[in-house]
């Protein structure tokens, strides 16, 4: 796969054809992934590259990318999934789709540590701009908590981030 022309193909996209641009693209993502065993950073910086950039974060079928990689995600080294981490912490704060932000706290609360899913989702509440986004916070929040039988996280201290969340929410309704 050609990275730099996926991109360009994405930003030359009219909004109303980025959905099925975006459609193809993950598509191709994903076969392109199954011919790396590791993954390679190439894969890893596109991601990156797309939801940094706020004009392509708020795209809507992003979350296809996002199924794709999640789908490959054993073949990650530890290195680029914590720089996938920091990736979506950074990012976050201008995603305004409420599929993405599903995608991407599930992914967190799937594939973090336990430990580490929980600092993301309560940095990621502190940071996101719209409600919409908040709904993947909350995703991930909940899987956490149905998980905590195994994941050694109390429910106090999931309830500590859910707080912080509907703070945030809080401070994002409309007046």
């Amino acid at each position: 796969m050609d990275f730099d022309q996926a991109y360009c193909r994405l930003i030359e996209a009219e909004p109303s054809r980025a959905r099925k641009v975006l459609r193809v693209i993950s598509d191709e993502f994903g076969e392109s992934l199954l011919t790396f065993a590791p993954m390679s950073d190439g894969h890893v910086d596109f991601v990156c590259r797309i939801l940094s950039d706020p004009t392509l974060a708020k795209r809507p079928g992003l979350e296809w990318l996002l199924m794709e990689f999640y789908l490959e995600r054993e073949k990650l080294s530890e290195p680029q999934l914590e720089r996938f981490f920091a990736c979506l912490d950074a990012s976050f704060g201008h995603l305004s789709d409420e599929k993405v932000a599903f995608a991407v706290g599930d992914f967190i609360a799937r594939v973090a540590p336990a430990i580490r899913a929980l600092t993301l989702l309560s940095e990621m509440a502190m940071k996101v701009n719209s409600r919409d986004a908040l709904a993947g916070v909350y995703l991930g929040l909940d899987i956490l908590r149905k998980h905590r039988a195994t994941n050694g996280l109390s429910l106090a201290k999931i309830e500590a981030v859910d707080r912080t969340a509907d703070a945030r929410a809080a401070a994002l309704k409309p007046l």
